[in-house]
C-alpha cells in the first residue's frame, strides 16, 4: 500500500548556519600579515617616537615591506621561529644576520615587538 500525499507545502525546519569564520580565532599569521602604523617605538625603555604615521606590512609569504612614494618597498623577510609563534627572525635586506624580534603583543588591532639591535634593546608598537 502506498502512502498518500495532500497538496500541503512542507518546509523543512532551517539548520542555523554556523559562523565559524566569526568563531574561530585567527592564527599568528593572519593576525601578523597586515597593514601596521609603527605609532611609537623605545630604546632601552625610553621613548624615541610618537605619533608615528609609517606603514609597514608583514605579508603572508614571509616578506616585510614599508611604505614610501607611493609603493611597498621590500625591506627584508621573516619566518616564524619556535612552535608557539611568539618570535621571528626578521633578516632585513642588506644584512646578513636576522634579527630575532619577540612579538610580546599581537591582536587584530596591536602589534608590540622587542628585539636588541647595537646592544640596545628596541621596542617598536604598531597599531592598525
Amino acid at each position: 500500500m502506498m502512502a498518500s500525499c495532500t497538496d500541503d507545502t512542507v518546509s523543512p525546519t532551517p539548520v542555523p548556519q554556523q559562523q565559524e569564520e566569526e568563531e574561530q580565532e585567527l592564527s599568528t599569521l593572519q593576525k601578523l600579515a597586515q597593514e601596521w602604523v609603527l605609532e611609537e617605538t623605545f630604546e632601552n625603555g625610553i621613548q624615541k617616537t610618537s605619533n608615528g604615521d609609517g606603514l609597514y606590512l608583514f605579508s603572508e609569504d614571509g616578506a616585510f615591506f614599508f611604505y614610501a612614494n607611493g609603493s611597498w618597498n621590500a625591506i627584508g623577510s621573516y619566518a616564524f621561529e619556535g612552535s608557539d609563534s611568539t618570535r621571528i627572525s626578521v633578516l632585513f635586506t642588506g644584512v646578513n644576520t636576522p634579527v630575532m624580534m619577540d612579538l610580546t603583543t599581537l591582536t587584530e588591532t596591536e602589534l608590540q615587538t622587542e628585539f636588541v639591535s647595537g646592544g640596545n634593546t628596541l621596542n617598536y608598537n604598531y597599531t592598525r
